[in-house]
């Protein structure tokens, strides 16, 4: 088993308060983060250290389930959290929150092990899909939060959204 190190950060033109909230409410994160089908987290109301996650991906057309829990959390700071036994890619991670001149620096860090469901898959590879899901992630924080009327739709369902009939008129579909 290996380990990768990502880091990506993001300015977000939104106060602190805003994004701390978004990113810390689980019922937001199919919105901006890649591959995610479901999500929960008990207790469903309060989010600190103790709080458990579960998160399920459909990836590479696999289906990943990961649980979570809140290791340090520190109000409009940051918070850390490491994955429990059982999770399909066991990880830990860090997302900071900074003030900064016209909104919010977001940075993620997260600290993938890779074993058993990546063993085949070369290591640049699979080091530069994990880089490619991290850019996405932040520009889907970023993007949802500085669009106040963009929503991403929860059930796969794009053809509403301008940008996705653009694109995929643009493909020929």
């Amino acid at each position: 088993m290996f380990k990768l190190k990502l880091q990506g950060s993001v300015i977000i033109s939104r106060p602190i308060d805003d994004v701390w909230a978004y990113i810390g409410d689980i019922t937001n994160a199919r919105e901006w983060q890649p591959y995610l089908v479901a999500c929960k987290q008990t207790p469903a109301d309060r989010t600190g250290i103790g709080t458990r996650q579960w998160y399920v991906f459909q990836y590479l057309g696999r289906r990943l389930e990961n649980q979570y829990v809140i290791t340090a959390y520190e109000p409009l700071k940051r918070f850390e959290f490491m994955s429990l036994d059982g999770s399909a890619i066991p990880a830990r991670g860090e997302n900071r929150f900074e003030e900064v001149q016209g909104g919010t620096k977001l940075t993620m860090f997260v600290v993938p092990q890779i074993g058993s469901f990546f063993r085949l898959v070369p290591t640049l590879l699979l080091g530069w899909l994990y880089k490619r899901t991290l850019k996405s992630t932040l520009r889907n924080v970023k993007t949802v939060l500085e669009t106040p009327a963009f929503r991403w739709p929860t059930n796969g369902d794009y053809s509403r959204h301008v940008w996705w009939r653009d694109a995929s008129q643009a493909c020929g579909h």
